[in-house]
């Protein structure tokens, strides 16, 4: 799939919002709901998402962070990769491959995934210090590394595709410095660039995403070609060909997009660092999500394809964490 094909599918996606998901012809509405934690588990940052109903994230035990994943509602605790004090998930496939950072202990980050039979340490050859890196639906893997050839604290994306690649490799095209924030389903590589520009990386092409107006633009997902991120206090979409930002109705930051075009994210409230929890169709806005009862704000992180959404709900800042949740959609008037 080239440029102008990838920019058509992004125009079919946000043209069809409105008939790819019927439930939403109406105004929507979810109902909240918490999901269990394992024995001796407290509440922690749910990360990442298969998109049909499986989820991942790192909670906390007294002394420890420790992996839990959910699927049909279910927790598993899957401790930490072997001698890791703590980590972060930054990735999950459609078939629930788990990807994480972790600190191994001698003071460089390690990559590691997580299947069905346990933990696998990712082979980076000689760039041993990882900073950022994301997973794609497919399994689709890109990491930003440090380069110990290079000159003095730079770093390299690399990248690996399921599709027969022997290893993690140099991303053609990627700008130096820059780092991997999201995989499309075709292995498109989303990208940030000092918090000014954020590019979508194909075939060794990257593509700048613009956003004329502002200053700090960044990118935070891809789904089918459509790009939602945010800048200052506006959130955004994008979408190819052109790639120019458009603004979402009363957003703040936006964090996922589903197949239909179905966001998730922050809505704007003037002097709050953080807003309600709400949900847009495209760039009109739709409502704002709930919250758990006993709790006061709420972080929508992820959405699937079926409208369902996931996320915390958090008794102070959604920056610390809170009670994994998930809304589903149940009626629209």
């Amino acid at each position: 799939m080239g440029w102008k094909t990838l920019g058509v599918a992004a125009a079919v996606v946000v043209a069809t919002v409105a008939t790819a998901t019927p439930a939403l012809a109406g105004t929507p509405h979810w109902e909240v709901s918490a999901l269990p934690l394992p024995p001796g588990v407290s509440p922690g940052y749910l990360e990442a998402s298969d998109g049909h109903g499986g989820y991942a994230g790192m909670m906390f035990t007294p002394d420890r962070f420790t992996l839990v994943t959910w699927k049909d509602g279910r927790p598993t605790d899957h401790g930490m990769p072997p001698g890791a004090d703590f980590g972060q998930v930054v990735g999950e496939s459609n078939s629930g491959t788990v990807l994480i950072i972790a600190d191994a202990g001698d003071g460089a980050a390690k990559l590691f995934t997580l299947d069905g039979s346990g933990y696998h340490q990712v082979v980076t050859g000689r760039y041993t210090d990882i900073r950022r890196a994301a997973m794609g639906p497919r399994g689709d893997i890109a990491v930003q590394a440090v380069d110990p050839l290079g000159q003095q604290s730079s770093t390299v994306v690399l990248y690996w595709s399921p599709l027969g690649q022997a290893g993690l490799r140099p991303l053609a095209g990627a700008p130096a410095n820059s780092t991997p924030a999201a995989i499309d389903y075709d292995g498109t590589v989303l990208v940030n660039k000092d918090d000014t520009t954020p590019y979508v990386v194909r075939n060794g092409v990257a593509r700048p995403l613009s956003a004329p107006g502002h200053t700090y633009v960044w990118a935070t997902t891809i789904r089918h070609g459509v790009v939602v991120g945010g800048a200052e206090s506006q959130a955004l979409m994008w979408t190819g060909p052109d790639y120019v930002a458009t603004p979402l109705d009363h957003g703040m930051s936006t964090w996922d997009v589903n197949a239909s075009g179905l966001i998730v994210g922050e809505e704007y409230e003037p002097s709050v660092q953080n807003g309600p929890a709400a949900v847009w169709q495209g760039t009109t806005f739709l409502t704002e999500l709930p919250l758990l009862p006993g709790t006061t704000k709420a972080r929508a992180r992820f959405v699937d394809d079926d409208g369902t959404i996931a996320g915390w709900s958090s008794e102070g800042s959604v920056g610390d964490g809170g009670q994994p949740v998930v809304w589903r959609l149940v009626s629209s008037a």
